[in-house]
């Protein structure tokens, strides 16, 4: 008889069950791994794959919980597992399972994993590689001359040079270039890596995406390699793959065994890009205080924060315009097309003239309607996150919205070849607006690539025209073709840009086609539809999400309908069921439900998830009932829980009870933690000194360099709290920087004054309001909003509300929520109330907007498949 979750081959183990099929591989490393973890399976008495699974999910000290599937890959294919940690995972519980050193076992199989990836590097040699390839900007042609033209090196160029020299040296790094489209990032970045040795490699992750890549292969990246981040926006800011793929960026950089390592990025600045990093974002909250259910939640996790350590102190700051000096280096070139560019390109923008980028802008500027409104769908779309390939079906049914009547009436029938033909032809040798996206020579097309041809928007016309769009609403015809012609990541963006808008039903149906299943319940729970929810909820969790009934569970448990949970915790896979238990106990807790979480604490605690006993513990204490914490605490550490007692030492410290915390501090230190510092420090407070000395003391007794510095610490810390001062300076910042090089060029420096000036017209608006000259305040708000500053939009229609004038808030709120103001969705909900129409602030906040700006109907989506 076949076991399940087995596949019957030829061969038998020892007892006679039937053995997946051992793979044949020559001699090599490879087969060297592939060997030990079939033998390891053997060894084990052949386990099924469900009990492989199974085991693997509930160790708790394994870094990895590969699937059945993965498992079997790993045991019977002949092809290097994916993740080391997957295999790692297994052989340790295979090992375990018959009787020997897991541990070493493990080991082991990470040095053969390793050895591996060493001996079949990602890649190719730096010196294989065009620079084209690579995305370096095509350059205008001139009397015949192609390629690259020759370079000027730059401040920015001479700090990159030395840390790739430092890299070449042994020291692995990241750089991230910042710069606005057509500054020289690219080309930067490929000037400084051929100073790298010729045993150097180059990896640049596209195929089949470029997070997809990043986030499957990261792993294997080996030393001496560098790691190709062309436009990391889409790597680092990707909404699910952006954060691991920082933090494996993160691991890269810190394995010794992989040093040394360069990580170089290019990323543009402004919303969207670069500023999405620059700052922490705040907890959810309004001037109107707690404005909807989406504004009533606490705060979140900083969504990038992986990101944001790992670029903290490696961004190298490009500037847009050449200096003086560089100009005149430039005139002087051998390059005819140097030079022509140092004296034709305006405000020394020398290398947007190289790539034509103010023959772009001239070209779309006089462009015909038809490819005019080709151009504005494509800008668009990429400006609300579509990926970089625009399906021609896309743009074309999405730029009728952008031609008036007329212009429609006049396009002859085969406008939009002619608007191709126009649009894709080359200027000055480089490529036009709009470009026809070929797939990478000695590549082939991906299957989860659009059909039809794509097309790519030049990067200049981007970053030139998306502030000037900024606050223009986004025709319903866009919307309509993105509805019908998007799939994948690019339905994924866009549904989280007509979300948004208040464009409710569109982003769900444009999350439902990218099969983010998971997307669709939230957003339906959070506008208070849980019943219709729940049924896209058990859509994800067949698709196998395994986060979906989790999910499902927190919002009943937050909707007081904790009777449906059981069920939902049905649904949860077995191997990580207890863990659902005990994060459905956590949340029951926190909603006040402290009886029935108890119940599901302790029901996770015998279903094999010790954690669960630390977290009933906190969940106690946290309320303030510490002494029905303590016995809790005490089953957490009788169970391994090595946090346990500090726990609960900590707890009592913050209740005053040091008596109690000093016999656990004893305790823990007998399993090897250190109480001492923050013991002292709580006696030093109750004025206790002699018991704080002789505490202090077994600090420094320990011989631990960690408690040694504590108490140090400490002994400054009570030199501070006896002088009243209660507090310690802030600790020194650590870590090398790289500073932004060169200096504002004038046309940058008119930039600047262009913001400020936007910038000026709001000021100007908020005194000709605070003035009472209502008229003059909403005029000056509208010009900025005309020069793309979209949150103009949103202060006047605060000002209105704050004077009680809520119809024309109202108004200025639906112009404001077209340009993708999500608070002033919050805000026209309540300009209805304050109106006294109740059921359209209902109906606005539960279904959204229609296309056309109205109050949307209800509609249902439904969950069936």
């Amino acid at each position: 008889m076949k076991r399940d979750g087995e596949v019957p081959i030829e061969g038998r183990a020892a007892r006679g069950s039937r053995l997946i099929a051992r793979p044949t591989l020559p001699p090599g490393p490879l087969r060297a791994l592939k060997t030990m973890i079939y033998e390891a399976y053997v060894g084990a008495g052949a386990p099924t794959l469900d009990a492989l699974t199974a085991a693997i999910a509930s160790d708790d000290d394994l870094t990895a919980s590969p699937s059945r599937d993965t498992i079997q890959r790993i045991i019977g294919e002949p092809s290097v597992p994916a993740r080391q940690a997957d295999a790692v995972a297994l052989v340790t519980v295979l090992t375990r399972m018959a009787g020997a050193d897991g541990q070493q076992a493990g080991l082991e199989v990470a040095a053969l994993w390793r050895q591996i990836q060493l001996a079949e590097p990602l890649g190719l040699r730096v010196r294989e590689i065009n620079a084209y390839d690579l995305e370096v900007h095509h350059e205008i042609t001139w009397h015949g001359i192609t390629g690259l033209t020759s370079y000027i090196k730059r401040d920015h160029d001479l700090e990159l040079q030395r840390l790739v020299l430092e890299a070449a040296g042994g020291t692995s790094h990241l750089v991230m270039l910042v710069g606005s489209s057509s500054s020289g990032k690219t080309r930067a970045c490929y000037e400084a890596v051929q100073a790298l040795p010729d045993d150097w490699r180059l990896w640049h992750p596209i195929d089949p995406g470029r997070p997809e890549a990043a986030l499957a292969h990261l792993s294997e990246v080996g030393p001496k390699t560098v790691v190709w981040l062309n436009e990391a926006n889409h790597y680092l800011l990707h909404p699910d793959h952006g954060e691991p793929i920082a933090a494996s960026l993160r691991t890269l950089l810190t394995d010794v065994s992989r040093t040394p390592v360069l990580v170089l990025g290019t990323m543009w600045p402004g919303p969207g890009y670069f500023d999405e990093l620059l700052t922490t974002p705040p907890p959810a909250s309004s001037e109107h205080g707690a404005l909807t259910a989406a504004t009533r939640q606490s705060t979140s996790p900083d969504p990038r924060g992986q990101a944001r350590y790992l670029l903290a102190g490696r961004i190298l700051h490009v500037p847009t315009a050449f200096t003086s000096r560089e100009v005149e280096l430039s005139s002087r070139s051998r390059d005819p097309r140097l030079t022509a560019a140092a004296q034709s390109a305006k405000d020394g923008m020398v290398t947007q003239y190289l790539a034509a980028g103010f023959d772009l802008v001239a070209s779309y500027t006089t462009a015909l309607p038809g490819p005019r409104a080709l151009l504005n769908a494509a800008i668009d779309a990429r400006r609300l996150g579509h990926p970089p390939s625009l399906p021609l079906s896309f743009l074309a049914a999405a730029a009728e919205g952008y031609l008036t009547d007329t212009e429609w009436d006049l396009l002859e029938d085969d406008w939009l070849e002619q608007a191709l033909t126009r649009l894709t032809r080359p200027m000055k040798g480089a490529r036009g607006l709009l470009h026809r996206n070929k797939r990478p020579r000695g590549g082939t097309t991906h299957a989860a690539q659009p059909p039809g041809p794509t097309y790519l928007v030049a990067d200049f016309l981007i970053d030139y025209f998306r502030s000037v769009r900024r606050a223009q609403p986004i025709p319903d015809l866009f919307w309509q073709a993105a509805m019908e012609h998007s799939q994948g990541e690019a339905a994924r963006s866009l549904a989280s840009a007509a979300a948004s808008r208040g464009l409710l039903q569109v982003a769900c149906r444009l999350w439902a086609t990218a099969g983010d299943f998971v997307k669709v319940a939230d957003a339906l729970a959070d506008t208070g539809r849980l019943d219709e929810a729940l049924a896209w909820y058990e859509r994800a969790q067949r698709s196998g999400d395994g986060e979906a009934a989790r999910i499902a569970i927190q919002r009943l448990v937050r909707a007081g309908q904790l009777d449906e949970t059981a069920q939902w915790l049905m649904r949860t896979p077995a191997p990580t069921r207890p863990q659902a238990m005990r994060h459905t106990a956590e949340v029951m807790a926190q909603e006040g439900h402290l009886a029935d979480a108890m119940t599901w604490f302790e029901a996770a605690a015998r279903a094999g998830d010790d954690s669960s006993l630390l977290a009933a513990a906190k969940a106690l204490a946290d309320i303030g009932s510490l002494t029905q914490a303590l016995p809790w605490f005490d089953r957490a550490a009788a169970a391994g829980n090595e946090d346990a007692l500090v726990e609960a030492a900590e707890y009592l410290l913050d209740a005053g009870r040091i008596d109690e915390a000093l016999s656990l501090g004893e305790r823990a230190e007998l399993q090897g933690h250190g109480m001492a510092s923050r013991a002292t420090k709580e006696m030093v407070l109750a004025d206790r000194r002699e018991d704080a000395l002789t505490w202090h003391e077994r600090a420094h007794n320990k011989g631990s360099e960690a408690l040694f510095a504590a108490g140090w610490r400490l002994e400054k810390a009570a030199v501070w709290l006896e002088s009243g001062n209660g507090t310690a300076p802030d600790s020194a910042r650590t870590g090398a920087q790289i500073k932004p090089l060169g200096e504002l060029s004038a046309w940058a420096a008119r930039r600047e004054k262009q913001a400020t000036d936007t910038d000026s017209l709001l000021a100007a608006a908020r005194r000709a309001a605070a003035h009472a000259h209502l008229p003059e305040a909403l005029s000056l708000a509208e010009q900025a909003a005309d020069e793309g500053e979209a949150g103009a939009l949103l202060w006047a229609a605060q000002h209105l509300a704050d004077h009680g004038l809520w119809d024309e808030a109202f108004s200025w709120c639906r112009r404001a929520v077209a340009a993708g103001s999500e608070l002033a969705a919050h805000l026209a909900v309540i300009s209805l109330q304050e109106l006294g129409r109740d059921a359209e602030a209902e109906q606005l906040e539960r279904y959204g907007w229609t296309l056309q700006g109205g109050i949307a109907p209800t509609w249902k989506l439904d969950a069936a498949e």
